[in-house]
């Protein structure tokens, strides 16, 4: 029969470096939020989100849960001047049956793979996603 018996400790020391977790960048926030939306994790998907008003977001919430899918293909910096936090992504999306014909923000939505660029912008230090938009 083995035992072990462990030392008391007798020399105990305070660490005083704190370990800091960088924050998320601007393409972990649009990747997260791609993944969210595909999750169907709408209200964590509006989090990332700057939105300015109630009415606002539930109209956000409304829109991001017409789709069924929502997968991040590809995703690039765009290469146009000023646009730095500018991502050009190919998304896989399926929608809920009847919403491709949807107006407006639905429109422009196909089963299938759409090319949309997203932009983040950095506010009170956090990254938030301002834009959705069909073109640069």
């Amino acid at each position: 029969m083995f035992l072990f018996r462990a030392k008391p400790i007798t020399n105990i020391s305070k660490t005083t470096e704190s370990t800091s977790v960088p924050l998320p960048s601007a393409e972990d926030i649009v990747r997260n939020f791609c993944v969210l939306v595909d999750e169907r994790r709408v209200s964590e998907a509006l989090s990332l989100m700057d939105i300015p008003d109630e009415t606002t977001k539930q109209a956000w919430g409304v829109y991001l849960n017409t789709f069924s899918s929502f997968k991040l293909i590809n995703i690039n910096k765009s290469k146009l001047e000023g646009s730095d936090n500018t991502f050009e992504v190919d998304l896989r999306v399926s929608l809920n049956p009847g919403a491709e014909k949807n107006p407006i923000p639905n429109y422009g939505w196909v089963n299938g793979i759409n090319k949309r660029w997203i932009t983040v912008e950095r506010l009170n230090g956090l990254y938030k996603v301002t834009e959705i938009a069909t073109g640069p």
